[in-house]
This record gives structure tokens, sequence and C-alpha cells, in this order.
């Protein structure tokens, strides 16, 4: 829009075109986003005007609402912004309650990160990295209800290059990455407290029951069992949905990751297709992988189920269709099995050596706010290490245990816990 006449200056001064009608007439265009020449320009991004929401997802994509210090947004579940960084919600009616949620990067040695968070100009709350990974978090403030609308203000008191910090090749600064910025409603504590209160006689009584229980285990004690034997062998199982691309390349380095000196079986459990035509090629491909096919859509767990009972050896790789093995994977865990172990966890990367590992299968649970939430942390060496659970994605169980935990998982549907059990 470089050649529009706007004005002349033989007999207009710069002020009378600047304030004219032609001028006034181009920024509505630009603004609009209406401009074709202005849609395909690869230096700007246009926004259509639209009211305020009380929340930014960033898994929505780029959000006007991230007014300022927000780095451009890719394929990811958050946004990352600068150093400094400022974003505005349109908080409802009695909201006054700031969440804030997402991945705060470490300081220095000696040095923790520090998240600041400002709304209309205050103060409202901070949030403190002392760890020497990226940590992820979830936050409530209090927000005075002044004001029809929040202008928040983000800084990290250092800035994050993971480029410097051997942990890619990213060159960017980086503040914090938001997942989830929101206006809502705090817990009304008085109605809580009566609740608390009303369900005292149920916890007295729990309590009781639980006393009750550790006295007659006392008195008639029942016998543990006993760890079993195991027989060599590995079945690698994967749950799929309609994501045969992918499938291929987590079946050909499953393949070539099964050399070993084992009974081996690749089984896929594939939910969602009734005779599976479209997996046609991809069987012909591979003739030594077994298949179940399914017309219902499985949950994950249901898949595992399924899957489990058509197993047939005594350890079982739980694989995500969308995961690769590298070649000694296989080789690396069958060493660590022993009748008393439940599962062993395989280190995770992800396909993106730009992005921060957010889930790597080093897991530990933490319990914050009386709930036990999971935390993924960065392995800081090869050797292997204790955590807290094994994920469904990529990791060995013995399959007589992982089983019985199946079999009791629907107390979790909908949701996905069975693992962290």
């Amino acid at each position: 829009m470089d050649r529009v006449p706007l004005g002349n200056l033989h007999s207009e001064t710069l002020d009378e075109i600047w304030h004219g009608p032609a001028y006034a007439d181009l920024r509505r265009r630009y603004v609009s986003g209406l401009e074709p020449a202005c849609r395909t320009c690869i230096w700007k991004t246009a926004y259509l005007p639209a009211p305020l929401e009380p929340e930014i997802l960033a898994h929505r994509g780029m959000s006007a609402q991230l007014t300022r210090g927000r780095h451009p947004v890719e394929q990811e579940a958050h946004v990352w912004n600068t150093q400094r960084a400022a974003a505005v919600l349109a908080p409802r009616p009695g909201d006054d309650t700031l969440h804030i949620s997402g991945y705060l990067p470490p300081g220095f040695a000696a040095e923790p990160n520090v998240l600041t968070i400002t709304c209309n100009g205050r103060e409202v709350g901070a949030i403190r990295n002392p760890w020497e990974e990226v940590m992820n978090f979830g936050e409530d403030f209090a927000v005075s209800r002044n004001g029809r609308t929040w202008e928040l203000e983000f800084r990290t008191s250092h800035k994050y290059r993971p480029s410097h910090r051997g942990v890619g090749t990213d060159h960017r600064d980086l503040g914090f990455a938001a997942v989830l910025l929101a206006a809502k409603h705090c817990i009304d504590q008085e109605r809580a407290r009566r609740t608390a209160a009303e369900f005292q006689p149920l916890r007295k009584f729990i309590h009781q029951a639980d006393r009750a229980g550790t006295v007659l285990q006392r008195i008639a004690p029942q016998p543990r069992e006993r760890p079993r034997a195991w027989s060599r062998g590995i079945t690698v199982l994967i749950p799929e949905r309609n994501n045969l691309s992918e499938l291929a390349a987590c079946l050909d380095s499953v393949e070539r990751a099964a050399g070993i000196d084992e009974p081996f079986q690749i089984l896929v459990v594939a939910s969602g297709s009734a005779g599976g035509g479209e997996y046609f090629e991809l069987r012909k491909a591979h003739p030594a992988v077994e298949w179940r096919f399914f017309s219902k859509p499985l949950p994950f767990v249901e898949a595992v189920r399924e899957g489990l009972r058509a197993a047939r050896y005594d350890w079982v790789y739980l694989m995500n269709n969308d995961a690769v093995l590298s070649r000694g994977a296989l080789a690396q865990v069958l060493p660590h099995r022993a009748p008393d172990v439940f599962a062993i966890a395989s280190q995770i990367f992800l396909k993106d050596p730009t992005r921060f590992r957010e889930e790597t299968n080093f897991a530990f649970l933490h319990i914050e706010g009386g709930l036990a939430t999971i935390h993924d942390r960065v392995p800081e060496a090869r050797e292997v290490a204790t955590c807290s659970y094994a994920g469904g994605g990529a990791s060995l169980f013995q399959r007589r245990l992982l089983q019985r935990f199946c079999e009791a998982s629907r107390i979790y549907q909908p949701f996905y816990w069975e693992d962290v059990e």
C-alpha cells in the first residue's frame, strides 16, 4: 500500500494530509485486515476487531490480548514471552482472582529466577524458580475488582537463552512461557469451611475405620504376595487411532530395535477401524506385526487392556504411536527386569531438539495445596534413576501387575491417571 496517493504537498500541508480523509481511509483499511495485500504480507499479522476475553489459552494460537513481549507462536501449547511482556484480560463481573500457569526457566547457580506479575500498575504476586531446570507452575493471585480490564505486566529477573545453557540451538532470549492466563472468581472460603464441617463426621468415621483396620491387621496379618518368577520375552504394545503416518515411523523404529536375543512380539491395537482397510499398505510393509481392530474408538486404557489380553510375554513395552525408539532402547531396559520390579521407564527426547523437554519420563509427585501434582524433570545423568511412575507412552511393564491395574482403572474414567497409580 505504498503507492496510494494521500495528498499533494503543492496544495496541502503535511498536517492537512495526515488528518485528511485519504489517510484516514488508509488507516481504516490497514487496521481492518481486509486489504488483500496485507493478508499476504509476511511482515504483518492482522487481527479482526473482537471483544476482549477473560482468558488467554496458548493452544488456541496467537492472541491479540498478548499485547507486548511475545515470541512468534509455534505449534506448541504455550507462548514464550520475552523478559518483559504484557497482556490484557476482560474479567467477568465478580472475578477477583488471576490464574496463571506455564513454565519458568531457571536462573543461575545462586540466583533463582523470579517472575513478577503486575495488574493495573499494582504488583499482585511473584513466582520463584530455585531449581536448575525449567519449572512448570500454576498459581492464583488476588486482584482488585477495580477497572473493566486487567492490564497485566510480567517481568523475569533473568533472561534465559537455551543455546547458552547447552539445551538446544534456540538463540532466543526467553522470559517465561504462558499456557493459560485467566480471570476467575475466588472460592467462597466461608462456604468451603461450612462444607468441610459437614463432612467432619464422615472423616472421623474413616479415621476410626483405618485405626480398626490397623489393629485387625496386627491381630491377623495377611501374607504379602511374593514376587513371581517371569519368563524371557517382550511384547511391544502400541495403541493406535487414525495416525498412520506417524505409526509407520514408529513401527520402523521398533523393528530396528528388535535385535535382542529373546522372543519378540509387536502388537498394534487399532480402534475406530472395523476392517482395517486403511492399514493395508502398512500391514503389507510390516508382516511380522500383529493387529487387533475395534470399530469403536477406545480410550487409552481400554486399548491397553485389550492388548494385554493378546500379549504373549510377561513383560510389555507400552509405546505411543507417535514415538520412535532409538536402536538400543529395548536392549537398555531389559537388564533391569526383576520379580519385584513393576516398570522401567525409558528417557524421552522430543522430536524438535529446540523445544524444552516438558516430558522426559523422569517424573516425580509433589504435594501442592493438598493435591498430588506431577512434575517431569530433565535427567542430569545417563545412569539409571528411581522416579515416581513410568509413563504409558515409553515404558516396560510387568504384564501381570499392569493388567491388574488396568482392570481396576475404570474408576479414573474419563481421566488418565492409571499409570501414576
